[in-house]
C-alpha cells in the first residue's frame, strides 16, 4: 500500500494497525519530513507526478487531500495508473 504526499505518514500509521502483514510505503516531496518515519513504514522522496516506484508495484495507492494540490493533475493521474496493479 502506498500513501502519496503523506506528510508524516499519519494516515498510514493509523491504517496499518488494522492491516497487519501489509507492507506500507509513503512518498513525500520534502525529505526532512520523511526522517520522522519509523519502520515498518518505508518512505521515499517523491510526488504525484514522479513516483519513485516501478510499474504495477502496488495493490492500492491513496492520498488524503494531496491530489488536489497537484500542479499537473493529468500527469499525476497517469503516473498513478502506472504503479497501481
Amino acid at each position: 500500500l502506498l500513501e502519496v504526499q503523506s506528510g508524516k505518514g499519519r494516515y498510514s500509521k493509523a491504517l496499518r494497525q488494522n492491516h497487519v502483514g501489509q507492507q506500507w510505503f509513503v512518498t513525500e516531496p520534502c525529505p526532512e519530513v520523511l526522517q520522522g518515519l519509523t519502520f515498518p513504514i518505508h518512505g521515499r522522496e517523491g510526488a504525484w507526478q514522479q513516483l519513485p516506484y516501478a510499474d504495477d508495484s502496488f495493490d492500492a495507492v491513496f492520498g488524503v487531500d494531496s491530489l488536489s494540490q497537484s500542479i499537473y493533475l493529468v500527469g499525476a493521474l497517469r503516473e498513478l495508473s502506472l504503479i497501481h496493479i
